[in-house]
């Protein structure tokens, strides 16, 4: 045993090393073969023995064939009996150690039909209405069997107790297995035949085939067979749609010619088919058919309800009729106004419009039906400045009737209102302001047309003379107001700020030049085109003494004693002012000082001031 050992573990290492490729044999055993068959041979002559099997000692290989057989001579010898339901085939890898190489042995277990089918149960009961439709399909269930797919259950047939071939067998194969469907081939009507026995056999696909029987026990039950009838299958019923919730609408009966409980009704409404919103409720045990929830005719004009009635038997028979609810209209509902603005969609117009210029379209609809649905607008508001044209009663326009003036009126309040012809009548009303836009129509105006103003020749220049203001009744530009001065004679000695209006002086003034000049001024507003007027300013110039002293010599040269006393005079001088004799004046200097020197330096420098 321990050589044997060794020699696996070398041969294992040499064969993982040198072993030089893999040879596949194929064997085929049936599974009623007697012990001791030969099944094969690993090599048809030549020198046998040698070969090492690689499985373990479990493998079922081992436990079905001579192992040592094989080994040693390299035949397959059966020692167990083979079952193909236990083990359709067998693997095994030997190594031959002369050949140096591997053999994939595989033996495939041929199945042969030792095996009949079996149900599970001898006899089966089955209860079947006799109100079972024709192909109505019962499952039986299957028979089950061992063998290969071939051998297997075939299939399922009725042998006896078919009379009249009432019942039919369907076969179904689902997942490769075989069923059997029992089907109703006729009517069947319990008082005429209560039950049948029929006898079931599977068979499989041998030749001739193994079968097995099964006793099916089926009992017809009775059933309510009469239908619960009313005595029209279609009804219609006006409903008001401002019905309240509660009113009774219609109660509607059914009969049953069934006793007992199969002649007892109910009633219901078939929610499927109709009503799924649960508008009507029905009264179970009277049939009275009431209003559940508001109805509307401009939503749905028509509602359909499919009222079933139930009798109380075991399998209860159901009839049903079709009730037709119509939705009549009533005035519920008030017109709607729409306005849509011509102008940028916002409620405005130009002062300037023209008479018949449209400011805006409205729509009116209302949405009950026929008459209900005709609506008259008016228009009011406004000071009857503006009115509505219409071809059709449904489209109107907003047009202008008189001229605008925004300086006058710049909004008006306008309202319109939408009434139907219902009765009472339903009525809406809607209002906006209306808007006037300025358009530039109104000059700038100054407060006077003329003035007045008197001023000193000897003013510093940019001397304030006056602030003037136009005003202009229009807004935003039209209203801004910008002010110039006309050119003419001595314009230029004024300027104006064009924004303030404020007038000062931009030269020297001289009243021997002009001693009255007259300004116009202009003030323009931004408006297009831009509008302006002017008015008149008369600025009077106040003559000033405007020539500096002078002497009659530029220099003089005088001699005085020493000793003169103080307040002698030295020298007389006219002073003469230009153009000015009545205010001619002499001058005189006088001796303040003894110290003559400097008594001369200050006189000079007095007269180099005029003074």
């Amino acid at each position: 045993m321990l050589w044997w050992l060794v020699t696996f573990l070398w041969l294992t290492t040499f064969e993982h090393s040198h072993a030089q490729g893999t040879v596949s044999l194929d064997f085929n055993v049936t599974e009623n073969a007697t012990i001791g068959t030969e099944v094969g041979r690993l090599q048809e002559s030549g020198v046998a023995g040698g070969y090492i099997l690689t499985s373990d000692e479990s493998s079922p290989f081992r436990t079905h064939f001579d192992v040592n057989l094989l080994q040693d001579q390299g035949i397959l010898l059966t020692i167990k009996a083979l079952d193909h339901e236990e083990y359709s085939q067998f693997d095994e890898v030997a190594y031959d150690s002369i050949k140096n190489n591997y053999i994939q042995i595989h033996i495939d277990v041929i199945d042969i039909n030792d095996n009949s089918p079996q149900f599970i149960t001898d006899q089966l009961d089955l209860n079947i209405s006799e109100a079972s439709q024709v192909g109505t399909s019962f499952n039986l269930g299957s028979a089950t069997d061992d063998d290969s797919e071939q051998y297997n259950v075939q299939g399922y047939r009725i042998i006896s107790g078919n009379d009249a071939q009432v019942f039919g067998i369907k076969n179904n194969m689902i997942d490769n297995k075989v069923y059997a469907d029992l089907v109703v081939n006729q009517t069947l009507d319990r008082e005429e035949k209560s039950s049948y026995t029929l006898v079931i056999e599977a068979y499989d696909g041998d030749v001739p085939p193994k079968t097995d029987i099964v006793q099916l026990n089926i009992q017809i039950s009775d059933v309510n067979d009469e239908t619960p009838m009313f005595n029209d299958t279609r009804y219609t019923v006006d409903v008001p749609e401002n019905a309240v919730v509660g009113t009774d609408l219609i109660t509607l009966t059914a009969e049953d010619r069934d006793t007992g409980d199969n002649s007892k009704v109910t009633y219901r409404i078939n929610r499927v088919q109709s009503d799924p919103d649960e508008y009507f409720m029905v009264d179970s045990e009277t049939g009275r058919i009431y209003l559940n929830k508001k109805v509307d005719f401009e939503t749905k004009i028509q509602h359909k309800v499919v009222l079933e009635a139930v009798d109380s038997g075991t399998e209860p028979q159901v009839g049903s009729t079709v009730v037709i609810f119509t939705v009549t209209d009533v005035n519920d509902n008030k017109p709607s106004i729409n306005i849509i603005f011509l102008d940028a969609d916002e409620a405005k117009v130009s002062e300037g419009a023209q008479l018949g210029d449209y400011i805006a379209r409205v729509s009116v609809s209302d949405p009950d039906m026929g008459e209900l649905s005709l609506v008259n607008l008016t228009i009011s508001g406004g000071d009857g400045r503006f009115g509505l044209q219409t071809d059709n009663d449904i489209i109107y326009l907003i047009c202008v009737k008189t001229e605008l003036d925004r300086e006058t009126k710049a909004s008006y309040d306008i309202t319109l209102t939408a009434t139907d012809f219902g009765s009472p009548p339903q009525t809406a009303i809607t209002s906006f302001t209306l808007t006037i836009e300025d358009v530039n129509d109104n000059p700038p105006r100054f407060e006077e047309e003329f003035y007045e103003f008197t001023l000193k020749e000897d003013v510093y220049l940019g001397t304030f003379v006056s602030q003037l203001q136009a005003n202009d009744i229009d807004e935003g530009l039209n209203a801004q107001v910008l002010y110039s001065i006309e050119s003419g004679a001595q314009s230029d000695w004024f300027t104006v700020h064009p924004s303030s209006g404020v007038i000062t002086t931009a030269k020297d003034l001289d009243n021997r030049i002009n001693s009255a000049p007259t300004l116009v001024v202009i003030a323009t507003d931004k408006g297009t085109p831009p509008m302006s007027s002017n008015t008149t300013l008369l600025i009077r110039i106040n003559a000033t003494s405007d020539s500096a002293p002078t002497f009659e010599s530029s220099s003089y040269r005088k001699s005085v004693f020493e000793d003169a006393p103080i307040g002698r005079c030295i020298l007389q001088s006219l002073n003469n002012e230009h153009h000015r004799t009545s205010t001619s004046s002499a001058k005189f200097l006088r001796l303040d000082s003894c110290k003559v020197i400097l008594a001369i330096f200050v006189i000079i420098g007095i007269y180099a001031t005029g003074l």
